[in-house]
């Protein structure tokens, strides 16, 4: 669902669930349209695919994963493509293929001339991640459409500090989520962006899985509500809202406006490394206020349940842009955190207990990013 008012995409309201499923995820307004059955069906677009992937592969689980977009033309009628390849250029095999059923699943309509591509790539065994990728969209009805070649970059992630302490916390993303941050983008005139592309909600849980103690309806009753949240590097506090207020109960929290949505939040800059936003902070948590510097591990505030929410939690990226709902998301990691387990299904936070990680694995983890809903503590480097 989404709310159009002047083109402004408006986030919907979300009502607690007990399991959580989709931790602030937000709807890309998106043109919905079909061609009636007495309308001539547009021919299959001839422009050249790009592929959109910025600030280069993230570590996870000892592979490399590069998070980006197959932004191509397709005017709405025309014939979806049947299958995408995309071809690692230097040695001139294909790296990944997409059949037609996997298409759909990723796909989504920009507007009514484009749509995009969502991908993920990870390397393999004796498999690195290319250099160069040129993606290449097959069609029913014509050839092969080849795309511009993607240049993957060679920068890196950025390293991150722990932004929360104490306590098991789950790091909730998933990239198939039709309306979660990875998919959630935003028209910034003729550009599309997608912030949250590498965006991380994270819940505290105890050691049976419970996300509160007694009435989770009550958002102060919930394990991470109030914790300390943390700079995760140094920088300047370019924005602070520190007085939204928040909503009696998880069951009332209102919709909000999209400038709302964040709630409280701190925009941390960092020096030629981007904007880190922290969203949904406690009212009048604030330790900071813009323009002041800041180091890494300092108090900004504290976690709360402001703006749009399912529950309490602290959301996290880090982007190109300082505004909220603005700018590329950019790939980020953590210096060190303990892997101990994850949800196979996240419906059962808040019911179940996680399940440990395999025996075998490597608890400590440098230098990554947490796979989809596992369940980590930040640790000491």
């Amino acid at each position: 669902m989404s709310d159009h008012n002047d083109g402004v995409a408006r986030l919907p309201r979300r009502t607690f669930t007990g399991a959580a499923l989709a931790m602030l995820a937000a709807p890309l307004a998106s043109a919905k349209a079909t061609a009636s059955a007495t309308d001539a069906v547009p021919a299959a677009p001839r422009s050249r695919p790009r592929l959109i992937a910025p600030g280069g592969p993230v570590r996870v689980e000892g592979a490399d994963e590069l998070v980006g977009e197959i932004h191509l033309a397709c005017p709405v009628g025309a014939p979806s493509p049947t299958a995408l390849r995309l071809v690692d250029t230097d040695r001139g095999d294909t790296f990944a293929l997409f059949d037609e059923a996997e298409l759909k699943r990723r796909l989504s309509r920009i507007d009514d001339d484009r749509i995009v591509v969502h991908v993920e790539l990870r390397s393999r065994p004796g498999r690195p991640l290319p250099i160069r990728l040129r993606p290449v969209v097959m069609w029913s009805t014509e050839r092969n459409a080849e795309g511009e070649m993607h240049v993957v970059s060679a920068q890196g992630a950025t390293v991150f500090g722990p932004p929360l302490r104490d306590g098991l916390w789950v790091a909730i993303h998933d990239p198939a989520w039709e309306r979660g941050h990875r998919r959630v983008g935003f028209q910034q005139g003729d550009r599309r962006t997608i912030p949250g592309r590498h965006a991380i909600d994270f819940v505290q849980v105890d050691a049976d899985g419970r996300i509160a103690r007694g009435d989770a309806d009550r958002p102060d009753n919930h394990f991470g509500y109030g914790a300390p949240v943390l700079a995760v590097a140094d920088g300047i506090v370019s924005t602070a809202r520190n007085d939204m207020a928040e909503a009696p109960s998880i069951a009332a929290n209102r919709r909000h406006p999209l400038i709302d949505a964040p709630g409280n939040h701190v925009i941390l800059s960092l020096a030629g490394q981007g904007h880190v936003l922290y969203e949904h902070l406690r009212p009048g948590s604030l330790t900071v206020r813009p323009g002041d510097r800041v180091r890494k591990g300092q108090v900004l505030g504290e976690l709360g349940f402001t703006g749009d929410s399912t529950g309490p939690h602290l959301h996290l990226h880090l982007c190109d842009e300082g505004t909220p709902n603005a700018g590329e998301g950019l790939p980020f990691v953590f210096e060190r955190f303990e892997r101990l387990g994850g949800y196979d299904d996240l419906a059962t936070l808040g019911r179940a207990r996680w399940q440990a990680a395999p025996e075998g694995i490597t608890t400590v983890r440098l230098r990554e990013k947490p796979a989809s809903h596992r369940v980590i503590r930040f640790t000491a480097a």
